[in-house]
């Protein structure tokens, strides 16, 4: 079965929209993304939010490098500083020459990620941040639009990285789910599959996982993005899976819910 996000972005879209034109939010804030070298998930990405920001009628400026350049600095130090700015994106992957600089440089309110040390270390410790990360909240409203109590269940995550991995650890620790974190040195990641209840995967690995990888009646989220044909695929193929096998589609799942979720953080 397929669990689509397509009626909660919509409803979650009018709200927005309704908050923006009775000034709860303000509509002429603009989001900056910024983009290094050719990454097809990346670029998506970047593709959904412009799409969903002129919906929303939501200024999306977006800054592409295709290799290392100065000028990097010099773009992200004055949207940084713009009080025009609501919110500011590094999509990954980031030039290692670069990465670090920018996130301690970044103003923690316009962090949409997560990913500088304040945001990082409220979320992990507990308490409120300016921004939690869009991918982990759509993938987590998402699986709960489905199971609405997650307490005791034995979620499998695939993935460490500090904008997917790791913050969702923290919120499904908070929903008193029982975590196994896997990763590119698991011994033997189909047999941490085959006992999950839930498992949240962003390998960016095309159909990497099938049907037969998992319960019977187990429920996939795919938060993975790869091309496959020339297509835009997910981690797993769900086509393959059986109607007692619930797993959100790429396109169509997690991502659209995504763009929507940043650009509403962009907004507050």
């Amino acid at each position: 079965m397929e669990l689509r996000s397509d009626k909660i972005k919509e409803k979650l879209v009018q709200e927005i929209q309704e908050k923006i034109e009775n000034g709860t939010y303000n509509g002429k804030k603009r989001l900056c993304v910024f983009r290094f070298g050719k990454d097809s998930g990346a670029a998506s990405y970047e593709k959904g939010l412009l799409k969903t920001g002129k919906n929303l009628g939501i200024d999306v400026r977006t800054y592409y490098y295709e290799e290392m350049t100065p000028k990097i600095f010099a773009d992200f130090k004055a949207e940084n500083e713009s009080d025009e700015v609501g919110g500011i994106l590094l999509l990954e992957p980031i030039f290692k020459e670069v990465e670090e600089d920018l996130k301690d440089a970044m103003d923690p309110k316009k962090d949409l990620d997560g990913v500088t040390l304040y945001n990082r270390g409220a979320l992990y410790s507990g308490k409120n941040p300016y921004h939690i990360p869009a991918t982990p909240r759509a993938a987590l409203t998402l699986c709960k639009s489905y199971v609405k109590d997650l307490t005791g269940k034995d979620v499998v995550i695939i993935n460490r990285t500090t904008v997917v991995g790791k913050p969702l650890i923290h919120l499904l620790l908070k929903e008193n789910a029982t975590v196994t974190v896997c990763h590119s040195k698991t011994k033997d990641l189909k047999a941490q599959l085959k006992r999950a209840d839930i498992i949240f995967t962003a390998m960016g690995r095309a159909h990497s996982i099938c049907s037969e990888d998992v319960k019977e009646d187990a429920l996939v989220i795919d938060i993975g993005l790869d091309m496959k044909d020339g297509k835009l695929v997910g981690d797993v193929d769900y086509k393959s899976f059986k109607p007692s096998q619930v797993v959100t589609p790429v396109p169509g799942g997690g991502g659209a819910l995504t763009n929507t979720l940043l650009l509403e953080s962009c907004l507050k």
